[in-house]
């Protein structure tokens, strides 16, 4: 039972984890901003002359105008984050190849796209190019392969069943 109840915190606490949202302000416009520095996928800057104001902080202080500081974010080269489904921010995919035939991608560091994979079309949104569904990254194994969570999840029912059988 106390395998089972490990197993699945390790789980929950590799899922998506956004980063807290903060406040920041900027004391010499007198200007304050709600804050999110990413997650698993993604990873933002406070803009200069931003300072923040710690996690606890909910409120802007007292004087100052909220307003929408902009935002300096870049994506991560992570096959997770570049696939349909994946929670979090979207990555930097703008590397990322597809074979259809494989029903494979990956990051295509050298330029020229191999024979057997298509690189992303001209015009295409980011959000429109991501790894499909049911495909595999060459570095985790065979194309639509369980994430080792799924696993994971797996086996810790079956130790929890045969605890319960046990009893």
């Amino acid at each position: 039972m106390r395998l089972a109840i490990f197993v699945l915190f390790v789980c929950a606490a590799v899922w998506a984890a956004p980063a807290p949202p903060e406040i920041i302000v900027n004391n010499q416009t007198m200007e304050c901003s709600q804050f999110n520095a990413g997650d698993e996928c993604m990873n933002c800057e406070i803009p200069e002359g931003w300072t923040s104001l710690g996690y606890n902080t909910r409120e802007c202080p007292t004087g100052y105008t909220e307003v929408n500081a902009p935002r300096n974010c870049s994506g991560f080269k992570i096959g997770r984050c570049c696939s349909v489904g994946h929670s979090g921010a979207l990555g930097e995919c703008d590397d990322m190849i597809v074979n259809h035939l494989t029903m494979q991608c990956m990051f295509n560091e050298g330029g020229t796209v191999p024979p057997g994979w298509e690189g992303k079309p001209e015009g295409t949104d980011a959000w429109d190019w991501q790894c499909p569904e049911g495909y595999g990254w060459p570095e985790e194994g065979l194309p639509g392969g369980p994430c080792p969570c799924t696993a994971a999840f797996l086996l810790s029912g079956l130790v929890l069943l045969i605890s319960t059988n046990r009893s």
